[in-house]
C-alpha cells in the first residue's frame, strides 16, 4: 500500500514539472513545420509558437515564432495586424534579453525599419554592459535627438571608443556640444581630425600624382606606337618602292601602274584595250611574271582573271615587247611563280 502510494506521488511529480504545452491539438503536418525555415509557416504554426513562447521561458521556440511571425507578415500582408499583436511580446521578451537583443534587432530591422531595431540595441547597450551597442543604435536612429541621447550614454561609457563617439554626434551636429566633452577629449579629437585632413590631403596628392604618372605612361606609349607605325610605314613605303624600281609585283599580288599612279591587285574583273591601259602586257610560255588563270565569275585570287567589256577593276594591252609584266595562261594553280 505504502509502495503505491509512494509510486503515485512520483508520477505526478514528474507530471507537474514537465513543461506544459499549448494547442494539443496542433496537427502533425504544422508540427514538421515548426522544425522547417520561415518559408514554410502557416497560420497554425504560427499560433502555436507564438502562445507557447509567450507563456514559458523557451528563448529557441521565442526565436522560432519571430521568424514564423516575420516572414508570415511578408506573405500575408491583410493579417499583418494580427500578426504584430502576436509578436509584441516575443519581441519584447527578445529584446530584453542580452542573448538574443542583437540578433532581434537585425531581425527588426530587415522587416520593421531601422528606429525599432536601433532601439533593442539601445537598451541592449545600457543593460548588458554592450557600451558599442550604443553606437549601432545611433547609426540605425533616423532622428538627431535619439541620435544625440545614445550618443550622450556612449560617452559617459568608459568602455566606448572616445573618436567613435564623436564622429557619431558629426551626423547631427557641427560641433562636440551637444556632448559637452572635457577639453581634453575635444583636444584629443582635433587632433584626431587634423590627421585625418592630412591624410585625405597627401590621399588626394598620391591620388594626383599617380594620374600624373599615368598620363606621362599613356602619352609615352602613344609616341611608342607612333613612331612604331612611322617606323613600319616608312619600311613598307621603302619595300614597295623596291618593288616598283624592280618591277616585280608585290608578295601580295599588286603590281605598280604608271597610267593609274597606284597599286592594283593583279586579279579581278580585266578589260582589253589597245591604248591607255593600266599595264602593258607580253604573253610569254614560259618563266612569266604572273600566271593567269581565265574565270568565268568570281575572281577573287591572285592571278584569276575574268576578262569583261565594260567596268573593269583594271584594262591591259597586250604588247610584243616592252611591256610592264609578263603573263602565261593557265588552266590551275594561277599566281606568282
Amino acid at each position: 500500500m505504502r509502495t503505491s502510494f509512494w509510486l503515485a506521488l512520483i508520477l505526478f511529480s514528474a507530471a507537474c514539472a514537465r513543461p506544459r504545452m499549448l494547442t494539443p491539438t496542433l496537427s502533425r503536418e504544422s508540427q514538421k513545420r515548426l522544425t522547417a525555415d520561415g518559408r514554410e509557416a502557416d497560420m497554425e504554426t504560427f499560433a502555436y509558437a507564438a502562445r507557447h513562447a509567450a507563456s514559458s521561458d523557451d528563448i529557441r521556440g521565442a526565436r522560432k515564432a519571430l521568424e514564423l511571425g516575420l516572414a508570415l507578415a511578408g506573405r500575408e500582408p491583410e493579417r499583418r495586424a494580427w500578426i504584430d499583436e502576436q509578436l509584441r511580446p516575443i519581441v519584447a521578451k527578445l529584446g530584453s534579453n542580452c542573448a538574443t537583443a542583437s540578433e532581434t534587432a537585425g531581425f527588426l530591422n530587415q522587416t520593421r525599419g531601422r528606429n525599432v531595431a536601433a532601439e533593442v540595441y539601445e537598451w541592449e547597450a545600457g543593460h548588458c554592459e554592450r557600451g558599442e551597442s550604443f553606437l549601432i543604435a545611433a547609426r540605425f536612429f533616423t532622428e538627431c535627438a535619439d541620435i544625440v541621447r545614445v550618443t550622450r550614454a556612449a560617452y559617459a561609457d568608459d568602455s566606448v571608443d572616445r573618436v567613435a563617439v564623436f564622429d557619431a554626434v558629426q551626423s547631427c551636429s557641427e560641433d562636440l556640444s551637444a556632448l559637452s566633452p572635457s577639453r581634453a577629449d575635444q583636444a584629443m579629437y582635433r587632433r584626431v581630425v587634423a590627421r585625418r585632413v592630412e591624410a585625405a590631403r597627401q590621399a588626394r596628392i598620391e591620388a594626383e600624382r599617380r594620374r600624373v604618372e599615368e598620363e606621362a605612361r599613356e602619352r609615352a606609349a602613344a609616341e611608342q606606337r607612333a613612331r612604331e607605325e612611322q617606323q613600319r610605314q616608312e619600311e613598307q613605303e621603302q619595300e614597295l618602292a623596291r618593288y616598283r624600281r624592280d618591277g616585280v609585283p608585290t608578295p601580295d599580288c599588286r603590281f605598280w601602274s604608271t597610267e593609274r599612279g597606284e597599286w592594283i591587285p593583279l586579279y579581278g574583273k580585266v578589260q582589253r584595250v589597245d591604248s591607255f591601259a593600266d599595264f602593258k602586257i607580253e604573253i610569254t610560255q614560259g618563266f612569266p611574271t604572273l600566271k593567269v588563270q581565265r574565270m568565268d565569275a568570281f575572281a577573287d585570287e591572285c592571278g584569276e582573271w575574268e576578262f569583261v567589256d565594260s567596268f573593269p577593276d583594271f584594262t591591259v594591252e597586250v604588247v610584243g615587247s616592252f611591256g610592264d609584266f609578263s603573263v602565261e595562261y593557265v588552266d590551275a594553280f594561277p599566281g606568282l611563280p
